[in-house]
């Protein structure tokens, strides 16, 4: 059984056989591009409140750390989803052909980047005239390096996926993962996400997976905490259509 260091080596049902479904990887392609899109207009934000003249009012200030905390969680969170049990799945299906290493080392090294975006984040809340400038470059090189680590992901790794891993095999550590989340950290990422959906991606998750989310809870209280806050932190901006990535 071919692993890779870092991860567990686990059982599967078998590797996808030619002609055999693929994998829907319409979820995994919405969260790499609203962790990318998300990161890039917060540092866009950020940045034009460390170019203007205008005082930052405290309370915006308090709402960014807040959504800038639970973002860099979750996304630390999806990394480790992804380590400890979507690639080792990958790596028993596809065997040899791919290394999944360079894309560990990636996360090991984003991991405290990570921490120092939420630290900076706090230092901002406490004292938003000086914590400005620190947090908006930080936010920068984060979402740099996230936009290359998603990309490279998509390249290289989804189409590993959709080549040899089953339909079963790739449900397992989705229901894992949704089997032990809460069920308002689950009502929040999923807003996230289809913030940064198209309408056709949308309808489609919502078909796909209605016991994950829409099942829940109705979609209008689902995504009322995510759009109170997300209202808070962008203002009328918030609806804004997100832009095309960078690289």
């Amino acid at each position: 059984m071919t692993t890779t260091p870092g991860m567990d080596r686990i059982s599967i049902a078998g590797r996808r056989r030619t002609g055999d479904p693929r994998p829907d990887l319409t979820g995994l392609r919405v969260v790499y591009r609203a962790m990318r899109e998300d990161l890039h207009r917060l540092t866009d934000l950020v940045t034009e409140l460390k170019d203007g003249r205008a005082a930052i009012p405290a309370e915006r200030a308090v709402a960014i750390h807040e959504y800038i905390a639970i973002l860099t969680e979750e996304i630390a969170r999806f990394h480790d989803y992804e380590s400890g049990s979507l690639w080792p799945i990958v790596a028993t299906s596809a065997g040899g052909a791919i290394s999944l290493e360079p894309y560990l080392a990636d996360q090991v090294a984003l991991a405290p980047l990570l921490e120092e975006v939420r630290a900076a984040a706090a230092r901002f809340a406490h004292s938003p005239a000086t914590g400005v400038a620190p947090l908006a470059s930080v936010l920068r090189v984060l979402g740099d390096r996230i936009e290359e680590h998603t990309l490279h992901k998509e390249q290289d790794i989804l189409p590993v996926i959709a080549t040899y891993v089953s339909v079963a095999d790739y449900r397992i550590p989705g229901r894992r993962w949704r089997e032990g989340i809460s069920r308002r950290r689950l009502n929040w990422i999923s807003s996230w996400a289809e913030r940064f959906a198209t309408p056709q991606e949308r309808r489609h998750l919502h078909q796909t997976a209605g016991a994950v989310s829409t099942q829940l809870i109705p979609a209008v209280l689902r995504r009322r905490a995510f759009n109170a806050l997300e209202r808070r932190v962008f203002g009328t901006r918030a609806e804004d259509p997100p832009r095309p990535s960078r690289i």
